[in-house]
């Protein structure tokens, strides 16, 4: 049967998959550029744009899945409202915000990245109120577990 256990392994595997197809991104970046330019009939002076953008915002991407490697850890083990978790959600929110601001900066040669943007930083919007909550969540634990 399909239980809790295996979801969170689930989760974990599949954030490992990603960071490993990020660190191929990394290795192919050029070749993939290349690819897109060609394929997509573009100029070829989108080449190094496309580039510039691609090794930050993988480098970003590798930040936010380390440190969602490190929050799914915590919840598989039952460490769920801590603050470290807190913490975790505030670095991968803040991974989003900077390619956010990275992609916004990159739409003036290439007007696609807005995409990127917006939906980057909605997800760090997302992700700072659900930190926030985690946040008020801790705390109440926090005082419960000096309750007696």
């Amino acid at each position: 049967m399909w239980n809790k256990r295996y979801s969170e392994i689930l989760s974990l595997v599949c954030n490992r998959l990603m960071m490993g197809l990020l660190a191929c991104c990394l290795l192919c970046g050029p070749a993939l550029c290349r690819w897109y330019v060609a394929m997509g009939d573009k100029s070829p002076s989108l080449y190094p744009i496309l580039l510039g953008a691609l090794y930050p915002c993988v480098l970003l991407g590798l930040a936010l899945l380390f440190w969602l490697d490190r929050l799914l850890r915590n919840i598989h083990r039952g460490e769920v409202f801590t603050s470290e978790n807190t913490a975790c959600m505030r670095r991968i929110s803040w991974c989003c915000f900077a390619v956010a601001l990275l992609c916004l900066g990159f739409t003036v040669p290439y007007q696609p990245f807005i995409f990127v943007a917006v939906a980057a930083g909605f997800v760090g919007l997302i992700l700072r109120v659900m930190k926030n909550v985690f946040a008020q969540a801790v705390a109440i634990k926090e005082e419960n577990d000096f309750t007696i």
